[in-house]
């Protein structure tokens, strides 16, 4: 089986890429291709799916920003190691074809051993990511085979036996008894699916923090109003409870760097945990805040708490006390939520005293608004 890594050079000026081509070839490591323009460039790779592809910036028609932008947009080359070929470039350009997704600079003239650094490097951290995002895929696999038939099962279950007693014994129930049975499967079929979700979120970020070029897309997302879609939470989570009242919100409306979709997850995970662990009548106190250039949220419970053990193991498929407390659930909500903050630069701590209380905290990225022009503008803080 040939090893060869395959590369594809893409250059217009033919004396550069005979010589980058006439290196490459010397190794003997690597298998080449060419192509004199980015329109032939892009259609070559889309054929090839090269490991690595080295392209000029400036070049006539497509340019290497054109090609970038289509290689990361198809989903076969989007995690393509990508090398930019330039003249001595302004840190406005550099960080323009870095934002866009490249991988490294090489500032034309350069020399084989410069070359060669760059291509191995690039390999190697391609080959490393690649591992350990397959090494995550397999975990995220056996751990879904264990607990998963477990956790959709129990709700099921509970389900198919209403159904049983309501065909069977309809003719004696009373209406009392219809409304129990019609609550049990209301509530075991909420579980069942914030069960799947749950598990189809896990598996939807772990894809996303595999693939460069989502992830990249996604960092660039914002949510504004942070306090409003906080209280729609709290509106969501308690309307028509007994525990309206708990809640203490300090307020501080900020604009953050995440996705929408992922911050209202954040926020319904924990404080449907906060809610859930800690008993009726004791507050939740919930604080937002700003230092430096970050946005704070801390949700704080006077509920059961978590031992440092419990805290440094936060991970997938765990359910903390399982054997102890009747909530049931796969303990994948603080998992998601470090997964989310990670994802976005941020961070989420948790700091807990057993039997007392439970503070997490998700710390993002904060977005300051410009001055309006014509279109709204941000800045990441």
């Amino acid at each position: 089986m040939d090893s060869k890594k395959k590369i594809l050079v893409i250059e217009d000026e033919l004396i550069i890429r005979l010589g980058i081509i006439t290196l490459l070839n010397a190794t003997g490591m690597y298998e080449i291709r060419e192509a004199p323009n980015g329109e032939t460039g892009i259609e070559i790779a889309e054929d090839f799916l090269p490991d690595l592809i080295i392209s000029d910036v400036n070049m006539p028609g497509t340019d290497g920003y054109g090609v970038l932008e289509a290689i990361r947009n198809n989903r076969a080359l989007s995690d393509t190691p990508f090398i930019f070929l330039t003249a001595l470039a302004s840190k406005q350009e550099l960080r323009y074809g870095m934002d866009l997704g490249a991988d490294d600079y090489l500032t034309k003239p350069f020399t084989k051993d410069e070359l060669y650094r760059a291509i191995t490097s690039r390999l190697e951290k391609h080959s490393q990511q690649k591992r350990v995002a397959q090494q995550k895929m397999d975990e995220l696999r056996n751990n879904l085979s264990v607990s998963l038939p477990h956790e959709l099962l129990t709700p099921l279950i509970g389900m198919i036996g209403c159904a049983d007693i309501l065909e069977q014994d309809s003719d004696s129930l009373t209406a009392d008894d219809l409304k129990e049975f019609g609550r049990t499967i209301r509530h075991s079929s909420r579980k069942l699916q914030s069960v799947i979700e749950n598990f189809l979120t896990l598996a939807r970020l772990e894809i996303l923090i595999s693939n460069a070029s989502n992830l990249s897309e996604l960092r660039n997302s914002i949510t504004e109003h942070t306090t409003s879609l906080i209280k729609d939470e709290i509106e969501k989570q308690l309307f028509g409870g007994s525990r309206q009242n708990d809640v203490h919100l300090v307020e501080c409306n900020s604009t953050v760097a995440i996705n929408n979709q992922h911050f209202n997850k954040l926020i319904n995970e924990i404080l449907s945990n906060a809610i859930k662990f800690s008993p009726e009548g004791s507050p939740i106190k919930i604080e937002e805040s700003v230092t430096d250039k970050t946005w704070n949220l801390t949700i704080t419970d006077f509920g059961r708490g978590m031992t440092d053990e419990q805290i440094n193991n936060i991970g997938a498929y765990m359910q903390f006390g399982r054997h102890e407390h009747e909530q049931q659930g796969t303990g994948l909500g603080l998992a998601i939520c470090k997964r989310i903050a990670t994802l976005y630069h941020g961070n989420l701590t948790v700091k807990s005293t057993p039997d007392q209380q439970t503070a997490v905290t998700i710390s993002l990225p904060l977005v300051k608004i410009k001055k309006q022009t014509e279109q709204p503008q941000y800045a990441m803080a």
